[in-house]
């Protein structure tokens, strides 16, 4: 059986989430946030190494899982907010 794992990490960000976290590019969105790869612009689309996009509401939130063989479980999830400063919050919560 796999060990659980969670890891939060919270951090600000230069840019304001309609301009700084997120552009579009080939008919898909890129977060700029690097989240490594490309995705499906909707919940259920496809993402990198194949996931699955779960919760797609840009530019604030997303979330990607993925699942394997045996307990193998991994889901990455991103909240972003906007800062009075003009600058934005990011909140990543990685589990499994």
């Amino acid at each position: 059986m796999a060990k659980e794992f969670k890891i939060v990490h919270e951090s600000e960000i230069e840019g304001t989430p309609p301009t700084g976290v997120r552009r579009r590019h080939s008919g898909q969105f890129r977060l700029a946030v690097a989240l490594g790869g490309e995705f499906e612009p909707r919940t259920g689309g496809a993402g990198p190494m194949g996931s699955t996009v779960t919760l797609w509401e840009p530019p604030h939130r997303f979330s990607n899982q993925m699942a394997g063989e045996g307990d193998f479980f991994n889901q990455l999830d991103y909240d972003i907010s906007e800062l009075p400063d003009g600058n934005s919050w990011l909140r990543y919560v990685h589990s499994g």
